[in-house]
């Protein structure tokens, strides 16, 4: 979808920036994400939206985890706890907002 939807609006190299963001995002989300003492599946919800007058795109992703995503310093050997800083390297920007009936929303800006 990510691809498909700036294909011909962005550089294969931006594309990919913004594909590889939405994938930690989500995974994220789905590690992560859970409100406590929940149980089930979880559901995250992807929005990615571009703009044509600005020539960027955002990609945002819920969970129901009201706790805030920070960027930890990963063990050199660990295999998982870099997400975060992949998504500062690759996106110009990027932050979380607390929706109103719980969890939250992380996004992430790229200039195209």
């Amino acid at each position: 979808m990510i691809r498909r939807t700036l294909v011909d609006r962005a550089a294969h190299e931006r594309v990919e920036d913004v594909a590889v963001t939405v994938s930690e995002l989500v995974s994220n989300a789905l590690r992560y994400g859970r409100a406590p003492g929940a149980e089930g599946e979880l559901h995250p919800a992807l929005w990615l939206a571009y703009w044509d007058h600005w020539s960027c795109a955002v990609c945002a992703v819920t969970d129901d985890s009201d706790l805030v995503p920070v960027p930890v310093e990963a063990d050199e050997l660990a295999e998982s706890g870099r997400g975060l800083q992949v998504v500062s390297a690759l996106s110009d920007s990027w932050g979380w907002n607390p929706r109103a009936d719980g969890g939250k929303v992380v996004w992430a800006l790229f200039g195209l």
